[in-house]
């Protein structure tokens, strides 16, 4: 004789079942989200143009002028690779190269920027 196989489990009545995901739901569409954006010209770089900067890279730290922005790249004249800071507030960097003749960075290598010593 073979042994009797488990009943399945009872399945809840589409009537009577209870929506746990509901209240998920209903916080979901309460979400509060930016529904205008004001287009601003010369932020960012854009504003730091002709001025000395310091970009802080995937891999390096960069400075120099500022001498181009495009959607792609930054342009640094007078420009150095920064090897070692020192302290932000010294008037000069601890260790930093200079890079012959103009710089080209890529803007999408770029994880912050600002005004530099």
């Amino acid at each position: 004789m073979t042994p009797a196989l488990p009943s399945p489990p009872p399945q809840p009545d589409a009537v009577h079942s209870h929506n746990t995901t509901a209240p998920l739901a209903q916080e979901a569409s309460a979400m509060k989200k930016i529904v205008t954006v004001t287009e601003v010209e010369g932020e960012g770089l854009e504003a730091l143009l002709g001025q000395n900067v310091v970009l802080i890279c995937l891999n390096y730290i960069y400075a120099g002028k500022l001498e181009g922005v495009n959607t792609t790249c930054v342009m640094l004249s007078d420009a150095k690779i920064v090897y070692e800071t020192g302290a932000w507030t010294d008037a000069n960097w601890k260790d930093a190269q200079p890079f012959p003749g103009v710089l080209y960075v890529q803007t999408r290598c770029i994880e912050s920027f600002g005004a530099a010593k």
